[in-house]
């Protein structure tokens, strides 16, 4: 069970990410995956 709690973490983490990265892209904040990445290293 743990381990699925766990799979669902990254996989809700991930789908925020992607829909953070296309708002910021649909915005001009970023340009690509690159950039946007580079803002959280």
């Amino acid at each position: 069970m743990d381990n699925l709690l766990e799979q669902a973490e990254v996989n809700f983490r991930t789908l925020c990410d992607l829909l953070r990265y296309h708002y910021w892209k649909q915005a001009g904040a970023v340009s690509s995956v690159d950039e946007f990445l580079e803002l959280f290293r």
